[in-house]
């Protein structure tokens, strides 16, 4: 068999002698030091002439991880086939949902400009509409409630999931939805209540410690909001199954994420920490100077990633080691 490097492989230092490597199409990320730094680059250079008996286990390695791909392979391709599956394929049929594109925060770092526009009953039955036409041959149905802030809307969310569910279980088929919240109107009653209606999965953005978090992520008239969104948090997952925290980075805050975790802690074997870059597109544009480059950033995460492992948060998908 002979074997082509990906086109989504991409490396940065982590230190002075440690890399990270990242597969976009598997997903896939490890570790190396800079002796297995060197040994992957001349492998994924000439796969099929440079690869001794020493080095065929890390080659393989690289197979598995989808680092190396077979040389006829059309990664292209295969990305676009697995993009047709998901839109249209009969097992089943995701929707993202926006109520409203209104919001009750005012971040600096927004990428939305925020609108006082809310769905109305004509779309909503639309919607109730398609969804059933496109159910008659599918076998589960997944909605993500997106905003602004979604939960400004609780009441939409209820009269659709009401709907969604009856859809479903006329057809036989399964119902799973989840939710993108700025996490402020996300009570313990709210919580008992989205999980009435099929909500499985929350995800609540927190930014750092109080300090932190309330210049960055504040209601519209300035009011700090970490506590409110902590003491909801608490009673978030005690009703939803999987409750995630997103936590945007950039050069203000990146330093104060282990402090963070000591107020998640109580909380960490009910709660996932997914970190993400915080990224100047549209309304954000003037937030550019504080935004990491890539490979900075993927330096970051891969040190905090390491840190949430050590603390008993989140595992590292996968590390090579000599």
């Amino acid at each position: 068999m002979r074997y082509k490097a990906s086109k989504y492989n991409y490396n940065a230092p982590l230190g002075e002698n440690e890399y990270v490597w990242m597969n976009g199409v598997s997903g896939s990320a490890f570790k190396a030091n800079r002796e297995v730094h060197a040994q992957v680059q001349a492998i994924l250079a000439d796969p099929n002439n440079c690869v001794s008996e020493q080095e065929r286990p890390l080659h393989d390695q690289l197979v598995s991880l989808g680092f190396l791909v077979e040389e006829n392979f059309d990664e292209i391709g295969f990305l676009k086939l697995r993009s047709r599956i998901a839109r249209y394929g009969n097992e089943g049929l995701g929707l993202g949902i926006m109520l409203t594109l209104n919001c009750n925060f005012a971040c600096p770092y927004c990428y939305q400009w925020r609108v006082n526009k809310w769905m109305n009953d004509e779309t909503r039955q639309g919607l109730i509409k398609y969804v059933g036409k496109m159910m008659e041959h599918k076998r589960k149905l997944v909605i993500e409630w997106f905003g602004g802030e979604p939960l400004l809307d609780i009441s939409g969310i209820k009269k659709l999931s009401e709907q969604f569910v009856q859809i479903c279980k006329e057809r036989g088929a399964q119902y799973e939805a989840g939710i993108t919240t700025n996490g402020y109107l996300l009570t313990e009653p709210t919580a008992r209540e989205l999980a009435r209606l099929g909500v499985r999965k929350a995800q609540i953005t927190i930014d750092g410690p109080p300090d932190i978090h309330d210049k960055r992520r504040v209601l519209r008239d300035g009011r700090p909001t970490f506590d409110v969104i902590l003491r909801n948090l608490e009673g978030a997952v005690k009703y939803i199954p999987s409750v995630g925290i997103r936590v945007n980075l950039d050069k203000t805050n990146s330093d104060r994420f282990p402090e963070l975790l000591t107020y998640l802690a109580p909380l960490k074997e009910r709660l996932f920490i997914g970190i993400a870059s915080v990224v100047p597109v549209r309304a954000a544009q003037e937030y550019k100077e504080f935004c990491f480059l890539d490979c900075d950033f993927l330096r970051t995460r891969c040190n905090l990633e390491q840190l949430l492992k050590n603390e008993g948060f989140l595992s590292l998908r996968g590390t090579i080691t000599d």
